[in-house]
């Protein structure tokens, strides 16, 4: 046995045996560094790994307890399996892992992971990975194990069930459809929407038309939504779009809307703001729009908001 297998075989050993959710995390990287899903030692939270990590919990828990994911994704950067880089501004929080709740949180303060050394270079070993994942199946799921190694399609075929949902759907069926989903089906359909309407616009703001390179993850241009999901349950990519985080903060907070003919409208607001001939400048401009209608922003959801939302030139909402 090499000193790294060792010395994560022990890691391994010392986890107390009810800490389920904590293996299937384990087995989920092993299992995924096994399709050589890991190229570099810089990894993200990924639709792909937490469905994997889904698909092991139900293959192999059997158990009446809950999928502690956000808790014992946190407790594998203290086994030293990892390094957390936290997203711009959100360092506190990720030092402070009793406020990060659920997996929506981690999301918003995670940027990425760096794989210890060690970690990695086992990872990138076969019979490594054979041996630990022999060792946390027969520790921790003796009674299921032969399950995990049966072949399936089924990640691939969730994730791509849950995208075509996302651009097929109305409104009102999808929210009549997934009306309360668990914590973890949630991260799934938002990160895939997001996704989508972030190919949609090629990264691009549909008002200022500001593009950000592929595979820049800095926050400059976001896949946003009309209607928020708290009050709507809604992540259909109609009800999406693609703004730098200043537009979408005037937007949501009523200070244009988008009209029936897909043209900004300013709020009479506006005029008091400093530079405002910059924003003056949008004023009847035509958003950008995805090359497939599919993906365009529904003209329902864009009337809501100029209904409910938008400050009228007088400077009041038109409809409380």
């Amino acid at each position: 046995m090499t000193k790294n297998l060792f010395k994560y075989n022990y890691i391994i050993q010392q986890i107390p045996s009810n800490q389920y959710s904590t293996a299937i995390l384990i087995l989920s990287i092993l299992e995924l560094a096994n399709r050589q899903y890991y190229q570099t030692t810089k990894a993200y939270l990924t639709p792909h790994f937490v469905a994997t990590t889904l698909k092991n919990w139900d293959i192999l828990v059997h158990h009446s307890v809950p999928f502690s994911f956000t808790s014992s994704f946190l407790s594998l950067q203290q086994l030293g399996l990892f390094q957390m880089v936290a997203n711009p501004n959100f360092d506190r929080l990720l030092q402070k892992p009793q406020l990060i709740e659920h997996i929506h949180h981690l999301d918003m303060a995670l940027h990425h992971i760096v794989f210890h050394p060690d970690f990695y270079t086992l990872l990138q070993n076969k019979e490594s990975r054979h041996y630990l994942t022999t060792q946390l199946l027969e520790r921790f799921f003796p009674e299921t194990a032969p399950l995990f190694h049966r072949p399936n399609h089924i990640i691939k075929e969730q994730l791509q069930t849950i995208q075509k949902i996302l651009v097929e759907s109305s409104s009102v069926d999808y929210c009549a459809a997934y009306p309360d989903l668990p914590r973890l089906q949630q991260y799934l359909h938002q990160a895939l929407s997001k996704r989508l309407l972030l190919k949609s616009y090629h990264q691009t703001c549909c008002v200022s038309e500001l593009s950000i390179p592929d595979g820049t993850q800095v926050g400059l241009v976001n896949a946003c939504y009309i209607r928020s999901y708290r009050n709507t349950k809604d992540y259909t990519v109609s009800n999406g779009l693609c703004m730098t985080p200043t537009l979408y903060q005037a937007f949501h907070q009523g200070l244009f809307c988008i009209d029936q003919n897909y043209k900004v409208r300013l709020s009479n607001k506006i005029a008091e703001f400093p530079q405002s001939e910059r924003w003056l400048k949008l004023e009847g401009k035509k958003i950008l729009l995805p090359k497939k209608e599919a993906y365009y922003p529904s003209l329902e959801q864009l009337k809501w908001h100029e209904e409910e939302v938008f400050i009228q030139r007088r400077g009041r909402r038109q409809k409380t």
